[in-house]
Order: structure tokens, then sequence, then C-alpha cells
């Protein structure tokens, strides 16, 4: 099983306002305009693919998979991987369901 460099909220962050995760939708109901348009485990299919890719891209230079290493008390992957992961889950997203994939 994969690593996932970066949690569901930090994919949230890049994502444009009319794509609408799982649980984020105030008013669920047919008549609503902003029916949920990505579901909890297609986000985490997107952040597994881009972790994935990641440590691809990573594994001719380092260790893979990455460990979450202490940063002043605050245990987490080194910088800028989540950021990374994130954009690039937002952006597979944003490719799959923006642009009629």
């Amino acid at each position: 099983m994969a690593r996932l460099y970066c949690s569901k909220e930090d994919v949230k962050k890049y994502l444009p306002p009319n794509i609408v995760v799982e649980g984020d939708n105030p008013d669920p109901n047919y008549r609503n305009p902003t029916p949920d348009s990505v579901f909890n485990i297609d986000l985490n299919y997107f952040v597994e693919q881009a972790s994935d890719g990641v440590d691809g891209a990573l594994a001719t230079q380092y260790d893979v998979p990455l460990k979450k290493v202490n940063f002043d008390g605050e245990i987490r992957y080194p910088n800028p991987i989540p950021e990374i992961v994130a954009i690039l889950s937002a952006a597979r997203i944003y490719e799959q369901k923006l642009q009629g994939a």
C-alpha cells in the first residue's frame, strides 16, 4: 500500500470552488446546484497516485517511500513533498472533473 504524503484537507486548498468534496456540501439534495463532485475514495485515489508519482521521481536519488521526520516537535514529511503531492492531486482531479475526461 502506498503512503499518502498529504491529507485530504491539503488537497482541498488547491481545488477550484466548483468542485465539491463529499461531506462538504451543506445541503445535499437533487435540487442543489452544487452536488458532490468528488467522493472521498476518489480523493484518496488521486493522492495515492500523486504520492506514487513523487516516489517514482525520487527513487533514482533517495530511498523511498519517504519517512516522517521530527521538525521542532512536529512529525511530518519533509517540505515541500506534502504541498507537491497536494498540487498534483488537485491538478489530476481538475483534469478529470472539469475537462470531461
